[in-house]
């Protein structure tokens, strides 16, 4: 019997969906959408940038919309 070292077919789907999104990302927003991932806020993603915590929510709002929108998921 042979373990998989690198997850489930599952998990190895997603992370190919996931790179794919990330591709059509500007690298603006998959910076944002890293550090979001990695769990930080959108104060301190602002801070970093040197932006307002608002302008760090609108670009995550329209990343929600064109993810939603690639997966053909309606709002």
């Amino acid at each position: 019997q042979l373990r998989a070292w690198d997850g489930s077919v599952e998990q190895m789907e997603q992370a190919i969906l996931l790179r794919e999104i990330e591709a059509m990302m500007t690298p603006e927003e998959r910076w944002i959408f890293q550090q979001k991932a990695l769990g930080y806020s959108s104060e301190e993603i602002a801070r970093a940038r040197g932006c307002s915590v608002n302008a760090v929510d609108q670009i995550m709002s329209r990343l929600r919309r064109k993810i939603r929108a690639l997966a053909g998921v309606k709002e």
